[in-house]
């Protein structure tokens, strides 16, 4: 038990210490570096997502705006004596049939 407690004190110690330093490179440094310094324990901000997708938007928003949300296209066509969904994109360019063509 007493292990177990000179260990943890230790621990918290050395995370002090490890804090503590980190400041202190943060005061040294100047300019843009100490600027963009950052904690590696401090936090970064969330990420904010459009949500509405049917309102008209301007600016770097409407230019970055992502859907997330897509349909895919399917097309019925016939293909020796059976149908199948015809892929358009990506898919189609790996879909192989798996029965032989008659």
């Amino acid at each position: 038990m007493k292990y177990l407690m000179i260990m943890t004190m230790m621990l918290a110690f050395g995370y002090a210490n490890t804090s503590a330093a980190q400041e202190k490179e943060r005061k040294d440094l100047q300019g843009p570096a100490a600027k963009n310094y950052k904690v590696w324990k401090d936090k970064s901000p969330k990420a904010t997502l459009v949500t509405t997708l049917g309102d008209e938007l301007q600016g770097p928003i409407a230019k970055n705006q992502k859907i997330w949300k897509a349909e895919t296209k399917e097309e019925t066509i016939e293909v020796t004596k059976s149908s199948r969904n015809k892929n358009m994109g990506p898919k189609a360019k790996n879909y192989k049939l798996w029965r032989d063509n008659d």
